[in-house]
Formats: structure tokens, sequence, C-alpha cells
């Protein structure tokens, strides 16, 4: 295994803007970190459950499950969807919380429509982990991991969020940066479904 090459793959998709990355930052946006960390902890052990999925099953997805890739992402897409409307819709008043925080299920949902996520785990465990033992102790450790550096990227998005949280009581502000997020979200399900249907 190149560690290097394995490393630099990890850390620039993990930190890049997709679904999980711009829908915590959102949600600290709107309710604070404290009130996301079910969400991140949610998106986190999703993607745990994911990554050892394709870990044990990489080969047999690949080479005999190769349509599932079309249904995944059209319905990745209408949800990616929907959350880019609850974002557009968002407030950001510390004070009034009109729509509750999305929480640990969603989280755990968003792992099986989200189409980096399962590209990720799948182009992962079939090019930069393909060597590494089948045996039990391998796939989860490695899950284990990266679940783990999930939860560090979401945390830092969801940081980020929260941090700038008290300036946007702004109304134009507060658009602006929605309709930012939700344009981010709503392209990558475009992107998602005309790769899909092509």
């Amino acid at each position: 295994m190149d560690l290097i090459a394995t490393t630099t793959f990890v850390l620039i998709t993990s930190l890049t803007p997709g679904p999980n990355n711009i829908s915590s930052a959102s949600m600290a946006l709107s309710h604070g970190y404290r009130n996301t960390l079910p969400y991140l902890l949610g998106i986190s052990t999703g993607f745990f459950i994911l990554l050892t999925i394709a870990s044990l099953l990489s080969t047999l997805i690949l080479q005999h499950l190769s349509w599932i890739e079309v249904p995944i992402s059209l319905l990745g897409g209408l949800y990616i969807l929907w959350l880019a409307v609850h974002i557009l819709k968002a407030q950001y008043d510390v004070e009034t919380k009109p729509h509750p925080p999305l929480g640990f299920p969603s989280g755990l949902l968003l792992q099986f429509v989200n189409p980096k996520g399962l590209i990720y785990a799948l182009a992962l465990h079939t090019t930069f982990l393909r060597n590494l033992p089948k045996t039990i102790p391998w796939p989860l450790t490695s899950s284990l991991l990266l679940a783990f550096i999930t939860f560090l990227s979401v945390s830092l998005w969801a940081l980020g969020g929260s941090a700038i949280r008290t300036r946007m009581s702004n109304e134009r502000a507060r658009l602006a940066l929605n309709i930012t997020l939700a344009v981010l979200l709503a392209s990558t399900a475009l992107s998602l479904w005309i790769h899909a249907l092509r």
C-alpha cells in the first residue's frame, strides 16, 4: 500500500465540499456545534458501516452488482436536493430555531444515499486498500480510522459554520450563504445524475 498516496486521497476526499461537509456547516450555522453533534455522529457511524461493507464486499459489488450504481445515484440526488431545500430555508437567529436540527438518524441515512461516500468507499477499497487482508480485524480497523477522519472533517466544517453563526443576523448575508450552500449541494446532485444517466 502506498501510504502517501492513500493519505492524500483520504484527506482531499474527506475535506472537500460534499453533502456531509456542507450540510454539517449549514446545520451548525443554524443550531451551533453542540446541537449538531448527533448529526455528525450519525454521519460518522453510517460511514463506518458503509466502509466496512465496501471493504468486505468490494469485489462482489464491482463484478456482479454494477447495475446498482444508477438507482443509488438517482436516489442520492433526490436526497441531496432535499438537503439543499432544507438549507435554503435555514435561519441563523441564535434566539429562535424554527426548524429543529437534523439528528443521528438523518446523518446515518445520508451515508447510504451519498454518492460521494459510496464512490469513495468503493474506490478506496478497490484501489488503495485492495491488498489489505479481508479477515475481520483489518476491515474494521481501517473503517474505524476512516470514520474518525470523517468525524474530524465534518466537525471542522461544523465548527466553521458555528463560528460565523453570530454574523448571520444580516438578512442579505444569510440569503447569500444559504443560496451558495444550496447551489453547491444541488450541483452535486446534478453532476451525479448526469454521470449516472450517461
